[in-house]
């Protein structure tokens, strides 16, 4: 068999991806950061991963998604870190009244409260690099 056609042949073979890979072009990978309408969230971005940040009531990771996949990687909503002053923990951001902690429903951020313990959000800014 020319070599040609076994090219042609192993090409219709193999399966098409819908996304390029990032490694070979990443010309459309680009980094954003984007405000919800209401203001009460924000989204970073590189077109590989996504990151929502919920920042009302207070700053706490509530979407972590493989954009290759469309698959969510984020379970539960805990703080962002911890920190320990004179022996005392304190957490940094993070939500409480999640019901359950091995899925994340929408509808439930909206009744997510801060812990009156824990460091607080309070701004961010953004500005060009």
């Amino acid at each position: 068999m020319p070599a040609t056609i076994t090219l042609a042949l192993l090409t219709a073979l193999l399966p098409s991806s819908p996304n390029p890979d990032w490694l070979l072009n990443p010309a459309p990978y680009t980094a954003t950061l984007s405000t919800s309408s209401d203001a009460s969230s924000i989204s970073l971005s590189n077109g590989l991963v996504s990151r929502t940040i919920r920042i009302a009531p207070n700053a706490a990771t509530v979407a972590l998604d493989n954009l290759s996949t469309g698959q969510s990687e984020l379970r539960s909503i805990r703080p962002e870190a911890s920190v320990t002053l004179n022996g005392t923990v304190y957490d940094v951001g993070g939500l409480l009244g999640q019901p359950v902690h091995n899925f994340i429903l929408p509808e439930w951020l909206p009744t997510l409260t801060a812990s009156p313990t824990a460091f607080t959000y309070a701004r961010h800014t953004t500005n060009p690099i």
